[in-house]
């Protein structure tokens, strides 16, 4: 091992170990308030406020502060697609299955909605006058779509399962969010 290769191998694979250690705590510090919640619909409901929070504080910007709103809609679109990919991969697909497949095409929708705002507020200036008009129909969508998720389709589709059902839910979800967080 005295190559002199051998010193800068180490100084990588230090760095390369380093570096996934970072990666793996920072997914894990991401997605603690969500594990904190407890089960899926609280752990949802949770992110829902929370990105409630940033549209409004948003929504407070002035055009004289593009950049901060370009940042923000960096936040919320972050947000929503880390929340997205628990609903998307773990909640959704059990709406799939018998009556509930209308519901869960239609949240899909939304997604891909919400996804296509993002898109078209990264690109707008956000020091143009329509732009705080764009958020607002985009909030809209979101908080209309997360009161229809908590009052309507999840407690109807958690009073369906069984605990450990509904168990192995949360654990799926929080999965899922890592792959992103």
């Amino acid at each position: 091992m005295n190559s002199p290769l051998s010193r800068p191998l180490l100084i990588g694979a230090a760095g390369f170990g380093l570096g996934v250690m970072a990666a793996a705590s920072r997914k894990v510090v991401m997605q603690a308030p969500s594990v904190a919640a407890g089960d899926w619909t609280r752990a949802l409901a949770a992110e829902h406020r929370m990105v409630e929070a940033l549209f409004e504080a948003t929504l407070k910007t002035t055009s004289k502060q593009a950049g901060r709103r370009k940042a923000a809609i960096l936040k919320i679109g972050y947000a929503l697609t880390k929340h997205g990919l628990s609903e998307e991969n773990a909640v959704y697909p059990l709406l799939m299955h018998g009556e509930h497949k209308d519901i869960a095409q239609r949240l899909y929708g939304d997604h891909g909605e919400i996804k296509t705002f993002v898109h078209d507020l990264k690109l707008e200036p956000a020091d143009s006058p329509e732009w705080l008009g764009k958020l607002e129909a985009f909030r809209d969508l979101v908080v209309e779509h997360a009161r229809e998720e908590e009052e309507e389709i999840f407690p109807e589709l958690k009073a369906r399962m069984s605990p450990r059902e509904n168990g192995k839910l949360t654990l799926l979800a929080n999965y899922e969010a890592l792959k992103v967080a």
